[in-house]
């Protein structure tokens, strides 16, 4: 099973949101990153950037204003 990390706008300690995701999802208003326990964020306003499967990590990013 592959389970992912998700950083906000690069990937660095300080920037992970969502330790091991099992889950995304993405719509209009952001995404919505669920763990393997059933744990939820939502981030309103991001969207996603960048998946490397390789490594195992998403990178969100926040979406541009105007």
């Amino acid at each position: 099973m592959c389970l992912s990390n998700v950083y906000v706008n690069e990937k660095e300690e300080g920037k992970l949101v969502v330790e091991e995701a099992a889950r995304i999802t993405s719509d209009n208003q952001g995404v919505e990153v669920e763990t393997l326990l059933g744990e939820s964020r939502k981030l309103d306003g991001y969207h996603i950037w960048q998946v490397d499967l390789m490594d195992n990590y998403v990178i969100l990013r926040e979406n541009k204003k105007g």
